[in-house]
C-alpha cells in the first residue's frame, strides 16, 4: 500500500470515529430536547388541572355561601365560577393525550352529575325553603364533590407519574450522551495523536537516512552500508533505488580508477616509446650521414623502431579499449544519478500530497469543534426550558399557597416539578461542561495536526536536499564523462599518429635496404619521422595530463 493510501486510511478512520460519536450524541440530544418539551407540556397540564381542582373548591364555597345566605349576588358569583370551571375544563381536555381523554371523560361525567344535583335539586330546595331536603342534598353534594376531586387527583397523579418518567428518561439520555461523546472523543483523540506520532516517525526516519546517504555520496564517500528496505511503498522503492545507485556508482568508480591507472601506465609507455623512437630517428640521421659505413646498423635500428612502434600501437589500442569501458561506466553512472534525482522529485510530490492531506484533516477537526459549539447552543436552549419549567412550578406553588388547605396537594406536586426542572437544568450544565472539555481536547488535536504538518514539511525539506545532492552527483558524472570522451579523442589521434610513424619507419627500413642512391630520401624520411615523434611526444604529454586529471577526479570518491 502506498504512503498516500496509508495516510488517507488513518485519517478516514479518525473522521469516522468523530462522525459516529457526533451522530449518536446528536440523536440522543434531540431525544432529550423532545423530552424536555414534553415535560414542559406535562407541567402546564398539571398546573391547569390543579387550577381546575381549585376552581371546583371555589365553586363549592359559592354554593355553601348561597345555602347560608341565598341572595342573587351569590348566585351570580356561582354562575360565573361555573363558567370559569367549564372553560378551564375545555383547556385541560385539549392538552391531554388520547389515552388520558377516557379518564377525563369520567371527570366531566362526575361534574355533570354534580351540576345536575345543584341546579335541579339543591337550588330549588333552597328557594322553596325546605331545610330538611337542603341538608340531605348538601350531604349528597359533598359526596359527589369528593368523588369528583378524587377523579381529578387520580388524573394529577397519573400526569405526575408520566412527568417523572419523562424526566428520568431525559436525565438518563443526557448522561448517556455525555458519556458516549466523551468516550468517542477521547478514543479518537488518542488514536489520532498516536497515529500522528508513529506515522511522522515512519516518514521522517527513512527520509533522513536517504538524505544522509545522498549527502555522503555528494561528498565522494561511497563506503556506505545499504539502506534497510522495510516496505514496498514509495519510501521503500526510493531506498532500493538509492542502494542500487550507490552500488552501480561504486562499481563504475572502480572501473574508472582501474582504467585511469591503465591509461597512466599506457601514457608512460607511450612516452618512453616516443623517446626511444626519437633516439632511433637520431641514430637513423647519423646513419644516413654515414650510409656507406653503417647500412647494416641502420637496418637494425629501423627494425627496432618498427617493433617499438608496433608495441606503442598495441598500447594505444588498449588505451582506446579501456576508455570505451570507462565511457560506458560513466554513462551508466550518469543515468543512475538522473534516475535517483527523478525518484527524489517523485518523493517530493508525494510529500506535498501528504502535507495537503494532513491540512485537510486539521480543517475537519476544526469543523468538529464547530459542531460541538452547536451542541452547546442546544444545551443552552434546554437549560432555558428547564428554567421556564421552574418558573411555572413556582407560580403553581404560589397558587397553591393562595388556595390554603385545599392547595396543599397541589403545592407538593409543584415542588416535585421544581425539583425535576432543577435536575434537568443540572444535567444540561453537566453537558455544557463536558462539551467544553471536548472543545479543549479538539484544540489539542488541532495542535497535534499542525505539528504533523510541520514534521511533513521538514521531511519534504530533507528530500529536497537529497535531490540537490543527486543533482551535484549527476553534474560530476557529466564532467567525468566529458573528460573520458576527451581522453578517447586524444587516444584516437595517438593511434593515427602511431600508424603514420609505423609507416614512416617501414619506409625508412625499405630505404635503408636500398641505401645506395637513396641517401637524400632517407634524410627526408628521417626528418618526417622526427616531426612525427615530436607530435607523438606532445600527444603523450597531453594524454598523461588527462590521465592525471581523471585520476584526481575519480580519487575524490572513497570506495
Amino acid at each position: 500500500m502506498s504512503v498516500k493510501r496509508k495516510l488517507l486510511s488513518i485519517f478516514f478512520l479518525i473522521l469516522f470515529l468523530f462522525a459516529a460519536g457526533n451522530a449518536v450524541a446528536w440523536g440522543m440530544l434531540r431525544s432529550v430536547a423532545q423530552d424536555v418539551v414534553r415535560m414542559e407540556a406535562e407541567g402546564q397540564t398539571m398546573t391547569q388541572m390543579m387550577e381546575l381542582k381549585a376552581q371546583l373548591r371555589s365553586l363549592s364555597l359559592r354554593v355553601l355561601e348561597y345555602l347560608l345566605d341565598p341572595n342573587p349576588q351569590t348566585l351570580e358569583e356561582y354562575r360565573a365560577q361555573q363558567e370559569a370551571f367549564a372553560a378551564q375544563a375545555m383547556q385541560v381536555q385539549k392538552r391531554l393525550q388520547p389515552e388520558q381523554q377516557v379518564a377525563f371523560q369520567q371527570v366531566l361525567a362526575q361534574y355533570a352529575a354534580f351540576r345536575q344535583l345543584l341546579e335541579e335539586r339543591l337550588l330549588p330546595a333552597v328557594q322553596r325553603g325546605d331545610a330538611a331536603e337542603v341538608k340531605r342534598l348538601e350531604k349528597e353534594m359533598t359526596a359527589v364533590r369528593r368523588a369528583l376531586i378524587a377523579e381529578i387527583d387520580r388524573l394529577v397523579k397519573a400526569e405526575n407519574d408520566q412527568f417523572a418518567a419523562v424526566s428520568a428518561r431525559t436525565q438518563a439520555n443526557a448522561t448517556t450522551t455525555a458519556t458516549i461523546q466523551t468516550v468517542v472523543f477521547v478514543l479518537a483523540s488518542a488514536v489520532g495523536l498516536t497515529v500522528a506520532v508513529l506515522f511522522t516517525r515512519y516518514l521522517t526516519r527513512p527520509l533522513e537516512q536517504i538524505a544522509a546517504v545522498a549527502q555522503r555520496v555528494a561528498q565522494g564517500d561511497l563506503r556506505l552500508e545499504p539502506l534497510p528496505v522495510r516496505s514496498r511503498d514509495e519510501l521503500g522503492r526510493l531506498a532500493q533505488a538509492v542502494n542500487e545507485m550507490v552500488d552501480q556508482l561504486r562499481g563504475m568508480i572502480h572501473n574508472v580508477q582501474g582504467a585511469a591507472r591503465q591509461l597512466a601506465a599506457s601514457a608512460d609507455a607511450l612516452s618512453a616509446g616516443a623517446e626511444q623512437t626519437a633516439q632511433a630517428a637520431q641514430e637513423i640521421a647519423q646513419s644516413v650521414q654515414t650510409v656507406a659505413s653503417g647500412a647494416e646498423s641502420q637496418v637494425r635500428v629501423t627494425e627496432e623502431s618498427a617493433r617499438a612502434m608496433e608495441e606503442m600501437a598495441a598500447g594505444i589500442q588498449r588505451i582506446a579499449e579501456a576508455m570505451a569501458t570507462v565511457e560506458q561506466s560513466a554513462a551508466a553512472g550518469t543515468q543512475t544519478a538522473e534516475e535517483g534525482s527523478r525518484l527524489v522529485q517523485q518523493a517530493i510530490g508525494q510529500m506535498e500530497t501528504i502535507a495537503q492531506t494532513v491540512t485537510r484533516t486539521a480543517n475537519d477537526v476544526r469543523a468538529l469543534a464547530d459542531r460541538s459549539q452547536e451542541i452547546e447552543t442546544i444545551t443552552a436552549v434546554i437549560t432555558e426550558i428547564a428554567e421556564q419549567t421552574n418558573l411555572l412550578a413556582l407560580n403553581a406553588a404560589i397558587e397553591a399557597a393562595r388556595a390554603g388547605e385545599h392547595g396543599r396537594g397541589f403545592s407538593v406536586v409543584a415542588d416535585e416539578v421544581r425539583k425535576l426542572a432543577e435536575q434537568a437544568k443540572g444535567s444540561a450544565q453537566e453537558i455544557v461542561a463536558l462539551i467544553r472539555g471536548i472543545q479543549e481536547e479538539t484544540r489539542q488535536a488541532t495542535a497535534a495536526m499542525e505539528a504533523t504538518v510541520q514534521e511533513v514539511a521538514a521531511g519534504k525539506e530533507a528530500v529536497r536536499q537529497a535531490g540537490e545532492a543527486f543533482a551535484r552527483i549527476a553534474s560530476a558524472m557529466h564532467t567525468v564523462n566529458g573528460q573520458v570522451q576527451e581522453v578517447a579523442s586524444v587516444s584516437e589521434e595517438l593511434s593515427a599518429g602511431s600508424e603514420e610513424v609505423t609507416a614512416s619507419v617501414e619506409e625508412v627500413a625499405r630505404l635503408a635496404k636500398e641505401a645506395s642512391g637513396s641517401a637524400e630520401q632517407a634524410a627526408a624520411a628521417t626528418e618526417e619521422q622526427l616531426a612525427s615523434m615530436e607530435e607523438m611526444a606532445g600527444s603523450a604529454t597531453s594524454l598523461r595530463e588527462l590521465a592525471q586529471t581523471l585520476r584526481q577526479t575519480v580519487d575524490a570518491f572513497r570506495v
